[in-house]
């Protein structure tokens, strides 16, 4: 393992990253951090695969050895998880015992949480209520007010998926959201519309870079690459409590290639507990927000029908008939 982190300009970052897109082997991408390259074929071969009708009416067997597959994995991750409390005592243990300064430690801790605290605030009460002005023209505070059972529970429970029947329910009994386009957006949103996770992940990255002894040699190319791939990292995370962890690792793997995942790691999950219901919460004000930007965009192509319509039946009332007389006189030959 390397312990200095390869110094690259920012065009250097960006072109490199564009290339990772795409890989000449996916079995040898699937073993090594290539985090970009795997989604975009996982993309594409599962549209493919969702596409694929067999012939003479038979059933999708790959579809179906995909989602048995899915289920052993779950499985699998559900064992894991009943053993994460011990691996994650004896993490901090050891992260603990190679702790120079254990003060300055906590003082970290303490910073990335106000941070990320800080950063989910000014992107839910500013970002997010700005766009929706931007657009709707109305107040969003008083729609987000009419969401707060949603956002309640996502806080309860970490994960936007749980809480997807929840943000359906409240967006459409607000009355300014039409139930296709609610659960069309909200379902779509639950799975690749991660805002928190997005501001998540690269505070946790600088936050292993800086504790680990490599904040100094964090360059701009490095920041780049760290928003892009988190960006990216955040599209494909699992909408479960928990599951940000997984990408964390995979992100630092991604950025700092070549350099070993510090112990530092350890207090990420030993907070994650809590950090991950902000970003829940983040993921979810996002989705009901959408969902009503977007229902304003289909009312205007809706209402531009609805009066193209009213003109036709207009013109279609006002064209002239034939009179009784007139009808009498075809009827009789006249």
């Amino acid at each position: 393992m390397t312990t200095t982190l390869e110094t690259r300009t920012v065009a250097q970052t960006i072109i490199s990253i564009f290339e990772s897109v795409f890989t000449d082997n996916i079995f040898k991408a699937l073993t090594t951090p290539d985090v970009l390259s795997v989604i975009v074929f996982a993309v594409f071969f599962g549209l493919y695969v969702a596409s694929y009708k067999p012939k003479d009416g038979q059933p999708n067997k790959i579809l179906g050895v995909l989602d048995q597959l899915n289920d052993v994995l779950q499985d699998m991750v559900k064992m894991v998880v009943k053993l994460a409390p011990y691996a994650v005592f004896f993490m901090i243990a050891g992260a603990l015992a190679s702790a120079t300064s254990i003060i300055d430690l906590l003082q970290n801790v303490g910073v990335l949480v106000i941070a990320v605290l800080v950063g989910h605030g000014l992107h839910t009460f500013v970002t997010l209520p700005a766009l929706f002005f931007f657009f709707v023209r109305k107040n969003p505070y008083t729609y987000m007010s009419k969401c707060i059972p949603a956002y309640t529970f996502a806080f309860g429970c970490a994960s936007s998926g749980a809480t997807l029947p929840v943000t359906t329910s409240c967006v459409e009994a607000t009355g300014e959201v039409p139930t296709s386009v609610a659960r069309f957006v909200l379902s779509l949103g639950a799975t690749i519309n991660m805002d928190g996770s997005a501001i998540y992940f690269p505070a946790c990255m600088i936050f292993l870079a800086d504790t680990a002894g490599y904040g100094d040699q964090v360059t701009a190319g490095t920041l780049i690459t760290i928003l892009l791939v988190s960006t990216v990292g955040a599209v494909g995370a699992s909408p479960i409590p928990n599951a940000g962890l997984v990408m964390i690792v995979t992100i630092w793997e991604a950025v700092f290639s070549g350099i070993e995942i510090p112990n530092q790691v350890a207090y990420l999950q030993a907070i994650d507990w809590l950090l991950d219901r902000s970003v829940t919460v983040v993921n979810v004000c996002g989705d009901s927000l959408v969902a009503r930007i977007v229902a304003s965009m289909v009312e205007g192509k809706t209402d531009m029908q609805a009066h193209l319509l009213a003109d036709e039946s207009y013109i279609a009332a006002e064209e002239p008939t034939s009179g009784p007389f007139e009808a009498k006189g075809k009827k009789e030959g006249l």
